[in-house]
């Protein structure tokens, strides 16, 4: 099943509980090390530094992370499983530490959801996968640059057919789908292909 022009389809329609994969993907271990560690911590607290110790203090906001979700026509049931499974697996694996912002785009943008505090159950009820067009990364690049610009990272789920963009101040990590191209994404970006877990 690939999505047709302009169709609409459910979470629910497309996957059971028991088709997630269950894993902790390199995704997750990419917002762990990279993300999490980097920025959880800011200036040294006031109460270290009196003590006599230099020692950073907590951020308690949940950092700002854009997930993307490629739904062009190009993008089937079986890569509609795996992105899911792999926003489902962050929502479980970070909660609160991060803010997620979920954007379904082809060509265009065409819905987008705040998903606080790892909430599951908003995206298996709410979202919504419409598309069936063509594919361009530059909407929610765009759409980040005007709405989120505190954002620390740009999750993109993918095949990786779409326009060349420029790097952004903000971390990319590309989730290519299997059979996924990343000639494109490469150079603007960290790459991690869903494949490697479909051989083992």
């Amino acid at each position: 099943m690939k999505i047709k022009n302009d169709e609409i389809i459910e979470i629910e329609e497309i996957i059971e509980e028991d088709n997630f994969l269950d894993l902790t993907t390199e995704t997750e271990n990419f917002v762990a090390e990279d993300v999490i560690t980097h920025n959880s911590y800011q200036k040294p607290s006031k109460r270290s530094i009196s003590c006599g110790y230099y020692m950073p203090s907590v951020i308690k906001e949940g950092i700002e992370v854009i997930v993307a979700v490629d739904t062009s026509g190009s993008i089937g049931e079986k890569e509609l499983v795996d992105f899911v499974s792999e926003i489902i697996g962050l929502a479980k694996a970070f909660q609160e530490r991060i803010h997620m912002t979920l954007i379904t785009c082809d060509a265009k943008i065409q819905n987008t959801y705040e998903i606080a505090n790892g909430n599951i159950e908003k995206i298996k009820n709410e979202v919504k996968m419409r598309g069936g067009g063509g594919t361009s990364f530059t909407p929610v690049i765009d759409w980040i640059n005007e709405n989120k610009r505190d954002a620390k990272l740009l999750i993109y789920l993918t095949d990786g057919y779409g326009d060349k963009i420029q790097r952004q101040k903000y971390d990319i990590l590309w989730v290519l789908s299997h059979g996924g191209s990343d000639d494109l994404l490469k150079d603007v970006g960290n790459v991690i292909k869903l494949e490697k877990y479909e051989n083992n």
